[in-house]
């Protein structure tokens, strides 16, 4: 696992959020334009995208958020469990790798939003709700990524 965070600051002509927004756009159209496929991720700071890609065997999920004026990436890699000690790796399944790098992006904006400096609060430019941009060319709609729900069965009689 891998965090990369960017943190912005305002200039005179444009608040910290703004530079965030900017940062954000400039890098979602870079992993746009090397053609990895990316999906829109709700719920996660005021925008978020994840991708997945496979790299020498391993399995490779990026969950990129923006938060105010800060933008990180959650880079989570791995192959399939058990490892296979004399074959080739398996790659770690793209739901499995999403689900874990977007679980880890939500847990860093909750952080993140508990700490009052963490974050800037430029409040003439920084919208009261999350907005979402439109879907870009080659990009997914919007999808909620989130673990199953899981119930126990009891046993019955006999089991």
């Amino acid at each position: 696992m891998l965090i990369s965070v960017s943190i912005m600051s305002a200039t005179r002509s444009r608040s910290a959020t703004e530079q965030a927004r900017e940062t954000f756009a400039a890098q979602r159209d870079r992993d746009h334009a090397a053609g990895e496929r990316r999906n829109r991720v709700l719920h996660v700071g005021d925008e978020a995208y994840s991708g997945y890609s496979e790299i020498g065997g391993d399995g490779k999920a990026e969950a990129t958020v923006r938060l105010r004026n800060l933008v990180f990436t959650v880079t989570y890699t791995g192959t399939a469990w058990p490892p296979s000690l004399l074959g080739p790796h398996t790659p770690m399944p793209e739901p499995m790798a999403r689900r874990g790098a977007v679980m880890l992006a939500r847990e860093i904006v909750r952080a993140l939003v508990m700490c009052a400096a963490c974050t800037s609060r430029d409040a003439p430019t920084t919208p009261a709700a999350p907005t979402w941009p439109t879907v870009l060319p080659g990009t997914h709609p919007a999808t909620e990524e989130t673990p199953p729900i899981v119930q126990e069965v009891a046993a019955g009689p006999g089991g």
